[in-house]
C-alpha cells in the first residue's frame, strides 16, 4: 500500500481478467489508499493500436500505451517518464492527476 513501483507494464490480453479491468480495479483500490501519496504509472501493452483501445485505456486509468511487439526505445522512453513522475523533485503527481505521454 505504501510503496510505488517506477512503472507497471500491463498486458491487456490476459486470460482471466483483461488489462482494462485490472487497471480500473487498481485505480479504484488506489483511490482508497491514503498511505499512497502518488499515483502509480501504468503502461498498457497490446497488439491493438486503434482509437477504441486507446480510449478504453484512458477510461480505465492507464497512463501510457505501447503496441506489441514493443521496441526497446519506446519502453525506455516510457520507463524514463515513469521514473520522472515518481521522483519528488520533478513535481510528482498526486493521486487523481494524469500524466502526458
Amino acid at each position: 500500500k505504501e510503496s510505488n513501483f517506477d512503472c507497471v507494464f500491463l498486458d491487456l490480453e490476459m486470460p482471466l481478467m483483461d488489462g482494462f479491468s485490472v487497471a480500473a480495479t487498481f485505480r479504484k483500490w488506489e483511490s482508497t489508499c491514503y498511505e499512497r501519496s502518488r499515483r502509480q504509472p501504468i503502461c498498457a501493452l497490446t497488439t491493438h493500436s486503434g482509437t477504441k483501445e486507446k480510449n478504453m485505456c484512458q477510461k480505465a486509468g492507464v497512463d501510457f500505451f505501447e503496441t506489441k511487439p514493443a521496441q526497446i526505445p519506446g519502453l525506455l522512453r516510457i520507463a524514463e517518464l515513469c521514473v520522472r513522475l515518481q521522483t519528488p523533485t520533478s513535481g510528482s503527481r498526486k493521486l487523481g492527476t494524469k500524466a502526458k505521454a
